[in-house]
């Protein structure tokens, strides 16, 4: 949603349609105006997913999964309290019982739980070209859904119901809001397949970084919940 009055409706109904069919519910309303994480598109969201399990994963996403974690332990009432169950969440992390758990649900559904340990093993765009600061500065914003819509003309995602999705093609974000970058450093990496959509993703990308001279404010990841 594109305001927080919005989202939060929308985290209202879908609580209490949770509710009503006897769930326990609740809702956690994030910050979308720049993407959580760094990677966009399949395959190379995946790999995003199990540094953070690794804890090699940026701080906003880490954070985000944190919470929800967290949240999910109180609801099946494995503890009480959330601090307990952030602590809980903090140990399986650390001792790497998160993802030793992530790698059985592969195997389970029948993936190769191998690719924990070799990316390799997961579809790889086979051509790269990368976007550079215009001038130098600070990055003011990063407009998550020009990112989005940028890897959907790659062929990450799709226009029609009847699209294939190529699941190696994407975007690598190699800055984030409030970095200070210099004129030609490079911000944006687009993985592309033979320059599918290539011209259209990267007129997006060029609108979807902003530099000025002063950084700006930070901004909570995580914008309120509904219990």
């Amino acid at each position: 949603m594109k305001t927080l009055d919005k989202a939060r409706a929308l985290a209202e109904a879908m609580v209490a349609i949770g509710r009503q069919t006897g769930v326990r519910t609740e809702a956690v309303i994030t910050d979308m105006e720049a993407p959580l994480g760094a990677s966009i598109g399949n395959a190379l969201e995946i790999i995003e997913c199990v540094e953070t399990l690794k804890g090699r994963g940026s701080r906003e996403l880490a954070t985000v999964a944190h919470r929800l974690a967290s949240r999910m332990v109180v609801l099946a009432g494995l503890e009480t309290t959330i601090d307990a169950a952030a602590m809980r969440v903090e140990r399986a992390l650390t001792s790497g019982k998160a993802l030793e758990t992530f790698t059985r649900m592969v195997e389970a559904q029948g993936g190769d739980p191998a690719f924990v340990d070799d990316y390799q093993r997961l579809p790889t765009a086979p051509d790269r070209i990368r976007c550079n600061a215009p001038r130098s500065g600070v990055i003011t914003s990063i407009k998550a859904e020009a990112i989005g819509r940028a890897s959907n003309e790659l062929g990450a995602g799709r226009n029609t119901v009847g699209d294939t999705v190529d699941h190696a093609v994407g975007i690598v974000l190699l800055v984030g809001v409030g970095h200070e970058v210099r004129e030609g450093q490079s911000l944006i990496e687009v993985h592309h397949r033979g320059g599918r959509g290539l011209e259209a993703a990267l007129a997006l990308c060029a609108t979807a970084v902003g530099i000025g001279d002063t950084a700006p404010l930070p901004r909570p990841t995580i914008r309120g919940e509904v219990r």
